[in-house]
């Protein structure tokens, strides 16, 4: 039984590594990951309140919508990968996306 939750821990995390580049994991990712306390950090911010000046509230903001999050600013050319396991998350700046190289870029 033991060996069962392991592996499944061990995939949950390999899939979330490769899940990182890609903006929206499969609703079955989403669904074990929400299920698993291990891999979701909650409880989140309750409010903007609980959020630096420097971050924006998010309501279910975090990996999937499971829980609530503060999303740290960015500028362009600033680093923007965001660590959903860590509960850490980036917003680059109006106009402005996270590009392949995980760095804020200007939309064409």
């Amino acid at each position: 039984m033991a060996t069962k939750a392991v592996l499944l821990v061990i995939t949950i995390i390999a899939t979330l590594v490769i899940a990182q580049d890609s903006p929206n994991p499969s609703p079955e990712l989403c669904k074990e990951i929400c299920n698993n306390p291990r891999e979701v950090k909650c409880p989140g911010p309750a409010d903007a309140s609980e959020c630096r000046s420097d971050q924006v509230f998010k309501a279910n903001g975090s990996l999937c919508g499971c829980c609530n999050a503060c999303y740290t600013k960015r500028d362009l050319n600033m680093v923007c990968t965001s660590i959903p396991q860590n509960g850490e998350y980036y917003l680059c700046p109006e106009g402005a996306y996270c590009n392949y190289r995980q760095v804020c870029a200007k939309k064409s």
